[in-house]
């Protein structure tokens, strides 16, 4: 729809608004405390505007999951002390427990064997990713150790949960989600290499780039499904 590609067009200059932001924040500040919020808020009015007439449960486990990430947003944005980040941490494993159910609820009534059933070693790797980064990173982790593994958890249950949606949902709402959860993984990588083992050149764009996509592909994704089940009365 043309509204889809406006807003879309939208977000993209609020992410480099963002970008720029933060680029200059010992300078401005304030505009960075602004700028990062604004990403998820556009989300969440753009969402509830779309799907204002759906009223479904898928619908309101993915606004529980923006409004939880833009809790997570703001307070990561103070991650320099360690309870804000533990905060950030645990509204975004709530963002991804909600995004978890959403996903359970996105299956038509077919009779197609999940995904994962059929190929589990799909699961394999994407647990071997897990564990491989979780060694990577251990080092540096100190008393996080804990919570780092039940975030991991959570967020590879997620996209495992996307993954497991093929077939039982139109193709193109499972690829923008599927490639939103793997942005959502990458993205959350990133972010705890750089924290807790070493720089990443430009890991703030990275970070912020990945993890804006992986936001408005979920988004975007969850429309286009509620579109269909409207559609399918």
């Amino acid at each position: 729809m043309r509204s889809d590609r406006y807003f879309s067009i939208l977000f993209v200059l609020l992410l480099l608004n963002h970008l720029w932001a933060g680029a200059f924040r010992d300078l401005y500040e304030w505009w960075y405390l602004l700028s990062k919020p604004a990403l998820l808020v556009s989300i969440i009015v753009y969402f509830l505007w779309q799907c204002r007439n759906f009223p479904h449960q898928l619908r309101n486990w993915l606004a529980l999951g923006f409004v939880f990430s833009l809790a997570g947003d703001v307070l990561l944005m103070f991650q320099d002390k360690e309870l804000f980040f533990l905060l950030g941490l645990a509204a975004f494993m709530l963002a991804h427990v909600a995004y978890i159910l959403a996903f359970r609820l996105w299956v038509y009534d077919n009779h197609e064997v999940p995904l994962l059933k059929r190929h589990p070693w799909m699961a394999f790797a994407l647990m071997l990713y897990g564990v491989g980064f979780f060694q990577l990173i251990e080092g540096g982790l100190g008393a996080m150790k804990i919570a780092v593994i039940a975030y991991m958890a959570v967020i590879l249950l997620m996209a495992l949960m996307a993954l497991n949606r093929h077939r039982k949902v139109s193709r193109r709402g499972f690829a923008l989600v599927l490639m939103g959860a793997l942005a959502f993984l990458l993205s959350d990588s990133i972010l705890a290499y750089n924290k807790f083992e070493e720089p990443v050149p430009f890991g703030g764009i990275w970070i912020m780039t990945t993890y804006a996509f992986a936001q408005w592909a979920i988004m975007m994704g969850g429309i286009i499904e509620l579109r269909g089940i409207a559609r399918r009365g």
